[in-house]
C-alpha cells in the first residue's frame, strides 16, 4: 500500500497550499526535546495526567431520504445506533429516541437528536462535525483490511486514489470515512504512543480512545488563546505554533482543532468547518479561572468554561 506524505501533487495546486501547510504539522524537535514533552504514563495522576477527550457531545439532525413527493424523515439516533453499533461494533451504553452512548475503550460520543425545521426556511444546516479516533499504532494498515471486510468506504485521497494518509510532523497515519449523519470520522495510528497489539483489527478492541474533535470558529486566534490560557494547551507538538486559520492544540492522547468556519476539511472538497453545539469532558487540562465556573450538574467533577460566544463547553472531569 501506498501512503500519502502530503507533500506532491496535492500540495501543487495553490488554492490548496495554505491549508496543507496548516494540515501537516512540523517534525518533532530533536530527541532531547521530545523527551521533555513525552506523554506520561495513563495512571500517573495530578498535573502530570495528559490532555485527554473522555467524553464528546454532539447534535445528530433527522435524517431525509425517500422520493422527493413523499419525503420521509428518521431519527439519525436510529442510523447512527445500527452504523456505531453493527459496523463499527462499539457497545451503546444508552439508547432512546434522542440519545445514544457510544463507548470505546477510553471515552464516550454521546449523540443528541436536535430538530431542524421541517420547512428550514432558516437554510439551518444540519451539524456534521469532524471526529477522530485513536487505534493501535501498528494496525492501520489491518484497519483497511478490516473496513474493506465491512464495505465501509474509505475516502481516497484525491488524485492519488489511496485511503492512507502519512502525517510526518506528528509520525502518524489516519483513515478518512463517513459515518450515515454526515460526519468525517478518522482513525489515527500515532506511533509515538507505542501501543501496538497483536492480531486483526477489531474495534471493539482497537478503538482506543477519542483523538480529536474540530471547534470552527471566525476568530481562531482568540480560541487558541483562551484555551492555552483556560485550559492550559498548547500546540501539538510543541514546535508547532498555530495559523490564524488551524491550530492543533493538546497531546497524542486529546486534541482541540480550532479551524477557520468555512475552511474545507482536508480529504473532503465539499465539507466545510461548521460551529454547531459541541460538549467535551477533558482531563489533564488547567482548571479554568474561577470567574468561569459553573456546577457540572452531569457528574463531571470540575468547572465547566464556555468557548468565545461560541455553542462550545468544554467540562472538565
Amino acid at each position: 500500500m501506498r501512503n500519502l506524505s502530503l507533500s506532491g501533487p496535492l500540495a501543487a495546486d495553490p488554492t490548496r497550499r495554505e491549508f496543507l501547510r496548516a494540515a501537516l504539522l512540523c517534525p518533532l524537535l530533536a530527541q532531547g526535546l521530545a523527551t521533555a514533552h513525552a506523554a506520561p504514563k495513563r495512571d500517573q495522576p495530578g498535573p502530570e495526567t495528559p490532555f485527554r477527550i473522555r467524553k464528546l457531545h454532539l447534535g445528530a439532525a433527522p435524517i431525509h431520504h425517500g422520493p422527493s413527493d413523499i419525503p420521509s424523515v428518521t431519527s439519525s439516533i436510529d442510523f447512527q445506533a445500527r452504523f456505531y453499533g453493527e459496523i463499527l461494533e462499539l457497545p451503546l451504553d444508552r439508547r432512546d429516541k434522542q440519545n445514544l452512548d457510544i463507548t470505546t475503550r477510553g471515552s464516550t460520543l454521546h449523540f443528541r437528536d436536535v430538530e431542524i425545521p421541517k420547512d428550514n426556511q432558516a437554510n439551518t444546516p444540519n451539524p456534521t462535525y469532524h471526529v477522530a479516533f485513536n487505534i493501535p499504532e501498528n494496525k492501520i494498515e489491518r484497519a483497511v483490511e478490516w473496513a474493506a471486510s465491512k464495505d465501509l468506504p474509505l475516502i481516497h485521497v484525491p488524485g492519488l486514489g489511496e485511503p492512507v494518509v502519512h502525517f510526518e510532523g506528528i509520525d502518524a497515519h489516519s483513515i478518512y470515512f463517513w459515518d450515515p449523519a454526515g460526519n468525517l470520522l478518522e482513525f489515527i495510528a500515532r506511533h509515538e504512543m507505542q501501543n501496538a497489539s497483536d492480531g486483526p483489527f477489531r474495534p471493539d478492541k482497537d478503538i482506543l480512545e477519542i483523538s480529536e474533535i474540530g471547534l470552527p470558529a471566525d476568530d481562531v486566534p482568540a480560541l487558541i488563546a483562551q484555551l492555552t490560557k483556560e485550559l492550559g494547551i498548547g500546540p501539538y507538538p510543541p514546535s508547532r505554533g498555530a495559523s490564524d486559520a488551524f491550530a492543533y492544540m493538546g497531546g497524542p492522547e486529546g486534541v482541540l482543532i480550532p479551524v477557520k468556519t468555512g475552511r474545507i476539511w482536508l480529504m473532503t472538497e465539499e465539507m466545510p468547518a461548521e460551529v454547531h453545539p459541541t460538549e467535551i469532558v477533558v482531563e489533564g487540562a488547567r482548571r479554568p479561572d474561577d470567574s468561569a465556573r459553573q456546577a457540572p450538574g452531569d457528574g463531571t467533577s470540575g468547572a465547566s468554561l464556555k468557548l468565545l460566544d461560541l455553542p462550545y463547553t468544554v467540562r472538565l472531569g
